[in-house]
């Protein structure tokens, strides 16, 4: 039975009818799709080109609880009530500018699909759907490939299959995020969204850089050193995770070299350029 994400009450009034009707189906199927609000938007706008694509990403991340997660977790209450599974019919992320316009801010919003943190979001996401309470047993993701600067939407995880092998983090996290979701056919996807990112993810955001910047992929014990031109460590911060904004002040403009140490893995060095 398809239903409305976002109007969860409808979901238990598909759910009542079917049962009523002695037709109940056997898998109850909303969508998954997260984004920024019209608060949002309307902030956006006081701004306009000034906005981040940080800052797009925040906006999800902090309205998150209220609106997507909780449509979720109110789909599942209903799914279980009426003793049915929990499928995702399309979903991933809904960041179109709003209403589809031709805002001042939209290079924000179509930066943020190659943002290291909307990898982030991504996984916060899919460890939402497999929590015990919501069991989500399939999850289909929206779409596999497709252009990113749409006021339409962008919609695809890749943006053209010239992008296949490349460094995902960098280019294209989404995809990165279904990689490291994906489960066996026939399991149920818990174990690997909960595991940190590998090695390979971790990538320096923005770089070029000015002020500071984020490392994506990072789960929250890792220490980052910024070693400098001749070969000194310049800054050092302990418990960063992608969230955590690494400063750069003070510090002239050249070529440093990011070494990320995370417990129990090897050691990775990235470059990173400051302007």
């Amino acid at each position: 039975a398809a239903v409305q994400h976002g109007w969860y009450d409808n979901t238990r009034r598909v759910l009542e009818y079917l049962k009523n009707a002695n037709q109940q189906c056997d898998v109850v199927s909303p969508a998954g799709y997260f984004s920024y609000e019209e608060a949002d938007h309307n902030a956006f706008m006081q701004r306009c080109a000034s906005v981040t694509p940080a800052e797009v990403i925040q906006a999800v991340e902090t309205g998150y609880d209220q609106t997507s997660g909780l449509w979720t977790q109110k789909n599942a209450e209903y799914a279980k009530q009426y003793n049915v599974g929990y499928v995702v019919y399309e979903g991933g992320q809904h960041m179109q500018p709003w209403m589809q316009g031709d805002w001042c801010y939209n290079n924000a919003v179509w930066d943020a699909q190659i943002h290291p943190k909307m990898y982030d979001l991504y996984m916060r996401n899919f460890r939402k759907h497999t929590e015990p309470e919501v069991n989500c047993s399939l999850f289909m993701a929206f779409s596999y490939m497709g252009g990113r600067q749409s006021k339409y939407g962008s919609w695809g995880h890749l943006e053209s299959l010239n992008q296949v092998g490349g460094n995902y983090m960098s280019i294209a996290p989404k995809y990165q995020a279904l990689l490291d979701a994906n489960a066996p056919k026939g399991s149920v996807p818990v174990a690997r969204v909960n595991q940190a990112a590998t090695a390979d993810s971790f990538t320096p955001y923005p770089n070029p850089a000015q002020t500071e910047f984020s490392v994506g992929g990072l789960t929250g014990a890792a220490t980052v050193e910024l070693v400098g031109p001749q070969g000194k460590v310049v800054y050092r911060r302990t418990q960063v995770d992608s969230r955590t904004m690494l400063s750069l002040a003070g510090l002239p403009s050249g070529l440093y070299m990011v070494r990320i140490q995370v417990p129990g893995q090897a050691t990775v060095t990235r470059k990173l350029v400051k302007n």
